[in-house]
């Protein structure tokens, strides 16, 4: 799956290992963070990233070595945050995007970097400017290349009701939420990201009979019989490909 680079960098904020896997081109939505005695691990990380993981291990080790440290160039920035680093907090688990991004571009380490994220860190020229970040990630695509065919853009479809065989559940809900994002113009297919962030903000387009409730990578709801069941991130990623047509 391509990643989508107009979602992941709208994010204010972005979980370390998030934000070293788009630094190498790999879609965090498909690779797990798991969590053990509190500290997050990627399972399997050398079979899964494979020549990529030696690659990962020193841009994580100069992101923590570099997270609370001051840097001129991150002072009196318009972007709601304060401070001149670019953890996002305390305990330095997550990183400001933006800032991440401006130390990324201001320090220049040589990193090989996806050329979507090049085109973005070029711009990132204007840090005193209200809603600078807003700007460049709406207009990402159309500013990188004319010439190119944008990868996140994709076109999709809701399938015909007649066609989908289960509609029981949150399933429902989130065919309403889908016919939604369609009407509105949506051109790439939902993420599942985009589905929890939804529900978090519309709960009044939610039948009375299947209350969600969404937690940090997943949500739970009450079935027909008023069991309470979980579903993650895979799950609703499955349930959406059931239920639209991409090309």
């Amino acid at each position: 799956m391509a990643i989508d680079w107009d979602y992941w960098l709208k994010l204010h904020k972005l979980l370390n290992e998030e934000i070293i896997l788009l630094t190498l081109g790999l879609n965090p939505d498909e690779v797990k963070i798991d969590y053990f005695m509190g500290e997050r691990y990627i399972p399997n990380k050398e079979n899964l990233l494979g020549e990529l993981n030696l690659e990962y291990d020193r841009r994580m080790r100069l992101l923590t070595d570099s997270r609370l440290r001051p840097f001129t160039y991150l002072e009196n920035l318009n972007d709601g945050d304060w401070g001149n680093y670019f953890s996002a907090d305390a305990n330095g688990t997550q990183v400001i995007t933006t800032r991440f991004l401006l130390w990324l571009k201001n320090e220049d380490f040589g990193w090989d970097l996806p050329k979507e994220l090049e085109a973005y860190i070029e711009k990132l020229d204007m840090p005193n400017q209200e809603h600078w970040a807003q700007g460049l990630v709406d207009n990402l695509n159309n500013r990188h290349s004319q010439s190119e065919p944008a990868k996140v853009k994709l076109s999709w479809t809701l399938k015909p009701l007649s066609k989908i065989q289960r509609m029981n559940g949150y399933r429902a809900v989130l065919y309403q939420t889908l016919q939604k994002m369609y009407n509105e113009g949506k051109l790439a297919p939902p993420t599942p990201h985009e589905v929890l962030n939804s529900w978090r903000v519309e709960f009044k387009d939610q039948p009375n009979d299947c209350k969600i409730y969404v937690l940090s990578k997943s949500f739970e709801y009450f079935s027909e019989m008023g069991t309470k069941k979980t579903v993650d991130i895979k799950s609703l990623k499955d349930a959406i490909k059931r239920l639209i047509i991409t090309e």
